[in-house]
């Protein structure tokens, strides 16, 4: 907040459904009718519903699918012609690597990863505007979605992963912007295991 206020920026808060296309498609409406414009799009919504695929219920898989796949989708279409610079998706590792128990969260953050790509192409195609970006986030000390001390030592034990700043985690998105790749994995940690657990995967 203080950053803010010493940059001269301020912050509005709106709540909505991206799951539902109207919610969305007014939203934009009534920001670019209040600011008239917009520049960049995070989006950072997502559901969890831990539990084995086997006992997952089709309202579970709905829940958790519909921020991220149905959300991303309704954010693009809503924007489509609006000058962006970039639309990042904030993915998850889970949707590189996959989860125990999240089945269904890891194929949203992987639909993410695919929708990059596919509006790259139509940015290429001069049908939409801006850098897309999925970026596989890692658990960020504070913030994000969260974990409690034991989940954050398995993922250590397991992976060599640690979670990251805020400060890295900023500097990694502003170095994923830069580079010219659709999707960027972003991890902390013992670089040797971390490097041994991906190609094992």
């Amino acid at each position: 907040r203080a950053l803010l206020d010493e940059l001269g920026a301020g912050v509005s808060y709106r709540q909505l459904d991206v799951d539902d296309a109207g919610q969305v498609e007014q939203f934009f409406a009534a920001l670019m009718e209040e600011y008239g414009r917009l520049d960049g799009i995070l989006h950072c919504a997502g559901m969890l519903a831990d539990n084995f695929i086997l006992k997952k219920t089709g309202a579970e898989f709905r829940e958790v699918l519909a921020p991220k796949v149905t959300g991303t989708f309704h954010l693009d279409q809503a924007s489509r012609n609006l000058e962006l610079d970039f639309f990042a998706l904030f993915s998850s590792i889970a949707g590189a690597m996959g989860n125990v128990g999240q089945a269904d969260y890891a194929a949203a953050n992987g639909f993410m990863d695919q929708y990059a790509a596919y509006r790259n192409r139509l940015v290429t195609a001069g049908q939409r505007h801006g850098r897309t970006r999925s970026i596989n986030w890692p658990l960020w000390w504070a913030g994000g979605m969260g974990a409690g001390p034991a989940t954050r030592e398995l993922l250590q034990e397991a992976t060599g992963m640690r979670p990251i700043s805020t400060e890295n985690g900023l500097d990694a998105f502003h170095r994923s912007l830069a580079w010219p790749y659709d999707q960027v994995l972003v991890a902390g940690g013992d670089l040797a295991r971390i490097r041994r657990v991906l190609h094992a995967g």
